[in-house]
């Protein structure tokens, strides 16, 4: 009887969790492979006026083991999220009411939030996507980016991933000029080279200890903001680099990320 009971209250948990837009919802993580403990929901916000068009889905992490961690990374995200709410609701009257007093088109500004989850299999890695448009030709994108680990709670940086004194910097800094090279030969990418005179200090150099990266498939995926080290129209480049090629700087406990053919 206990055992039916809890069935039904599982039921009535999930589906008091689907709510429409503007509430709180769950949606599949099958996009990527996980151990079946963490779900990643979101909040969606959606508004639109004559000034501003709003679109935030602000992922909400549920299933770390350390619960206080867990609501301190969610309203962190949360936080960041509703202050650019904030902040572009404030701009767009200003810049209505700007272009209302010089007589000229006004066009809405727009904010839009998105998350992507990219693996729950011991290390939780997503992103999280902020593009905002205030007028002019284009909007301007930035991502955040988020590697958990699910066994000790604790936010990675790329060195952590690494055993010290390895030389994991210099492989995956050969690897991204290698992949540069190819997509500059292919007619794929362009990106900023050290010999040129306005854009060399922006150029590809190395990765730093606290460099931007996600896990995902078996890979290390290092990224890159827009403009950071290419051309704005080139986005924010990433490079994927297999793991199997880090075996040996990859620290024991993070062995298991490795994908086998």
């Amino acid at each position: 009887m206990k055992k039916t009971w809890k069935v039904i209250l599982t039921i009535i948990l999930f589906f008091a969790l689907v709510q429409p837009v503007g509430a709180l919802s769950f949606e599949p993580v099958n996009e990527a492979p996980h151990s079946g403990s963490i779900i990643v929901g979101s909040k969606v916000i959606q508004e639109k006026t004559d000034y501003v068009t709003l679109d935030l889905k602000i992922p909400i992490v549920n299933g770390l083991s350390d619960r206080k961690f867990e609501k301190k990374l969610n309203n962190t995200i949360k936080k960041q999220a509703l202050e650019a709410k904030k902040e572009i609701i404030v701009q767009a009257k200003q810049g209505q009411k700007s272009a209302e007093q010089e007589d000229r088109p006004f066009h809405a500004y727009e904010l839009k939030i998105d998350y992507e989850l990219k693996n729950t299999d011991q290390i939780l890695s997503f992103t999280v996507t902020t593009y905002t448009f205030t007028g002019g030709a284009h909007g301007i994108t930035g991502t955040d980016y988020y590697n958990i680990d699910i066994g000790t709670n604790q936010q990675l940086s790329l060195s952590d991933l690494f055993k010290e004194d390895s030389n994991y910097k210099q492989i995956i800094n050969k690897e991204i000029r290698k992949q540069i090279e190819e997509q500059e030969a292919n007619e794929e990418g362009s990106y900023f080279h050290p010999d040129d005179p306005f854009t060399g200090t922006s150029a590809f150099h190395t990765v730093t200890d606290d460099q931007t990266f996600y896990i995902e498939n078996g890979d290390v995926v290092i990224a890159f903001g827009q403009y950071e080290i290419a051309p704005g129209y080139m986005g924010e480049p990433v490079f994927s680099i297999p793991l199997n090629t880090l075996k040996d700087q990859l620290k024991e406990e993070y062995q298991g990320l490795i994908k086998t053919e």
